[in-house]
C-alpha cells in the first residue's frame, strides 16, 4: 500500500505543473502564430484579441453554468450536465475532424 501524503504531493505537483502548460501552452503558440502570420501589419491587434478571447470565455462558462443548473432542475439528476457535455464532445469531435480531414461530415 502506498502512503497517502507522498501520493497526493505528487498529485499536486504534477497537478500544477499540468496547470501551468495549461495556461501558458496556448498564449505562447496564439502569440508566436500572430507575429509569424505578420497579423498586426494586417490591421489585427493581439491584445484586443486576448481581450475578447478572455470576455467570450467568460460568457460562455456563465451561459453554460445556467444551462446546467437548467438541466438539473428539468432532468431532477445532477448526472444530465454530464450526459449531454458527452453528447457535445461527439459533435465537437466530429467537427474537428471534418475540418482537419477536409471531409464533409459535418458542414456547420
Amino acid at each position: 500500500m502506498v502512503p497517502s501524503v507522498p501520493l497526493l504531493f505528487a498529485g499536486r505537483v504534477l497537478g500544477g505543473i499540468s496547470t501551468s502548460l495549461l495556461f501558458s501552452v496556448f498564449e505562447s503558440w496564439m502569440v508566436t502564430d500572430f507575429h509569424g502570420r505578420f497579423l498586426e501589419s494586417k490591421g489585427l491587434n493581439l491584445s484586443r484579441t486576448f481581450g475578447q478571447m478572455s470576455t467570450i470565455n467568460s460568457v460562455a462558462a456563465i451561459v453554460s453554468g445556467v444551462f446546467s443548473e437548467w438541466l438539473v432542475a428539468s432532468a431532477g439528476t445532477r448526472k444530465a450536465p454530464f450526459a449531454v457535455s458527452v453528447v457535445l464532445l461527439g459533435v465537437a469531435g466530429l467537427f474537428i475532424y471534418g475540418q482537419w480531414v477536409g471531409s464533409s461530415i459535418v458542414s456547420l
